[in-house]
């Protein structure tokens, strides 16, 4: 799926044997567009594979929750697991 914003980008420094964050751009808010097309995508792969597991973004401001409240309606409209 293409977005119109920045991909997000993170740099870490792993040499010490844990993370270390060195640079982070997160990820902008999705359009409308755009989150009416992931949801369609999302739904139209998890049915095809037959399940769906939802877990949310990194930073919570990139996605509308009510894309995942519409996408686990859409699920169960299906009778989708």
């Amino acid at each position: 799926m293409s977005t119109q914003a920045h991909q997000p980008r993170y740099l870490h420094d792993r040499g010490t044997g844990r993370r270390v964050v060195l640079a982070e751009v997160p990820a902008p808010r999705l359009l409308r567009h755009e989150s009416d097309d992931l949801h369609g995508l999302a739904l139209t792969r998890g049915m095809d594979g037959g399940v769906m597991c939802l877990t949310g973004p990194q930073h919570a401001r990139v996605i509308d929750p009510d894309v995942y409240r519409r996408l686990s309606s859409a699920c169960r409209a299906a009778e989708s697991p």
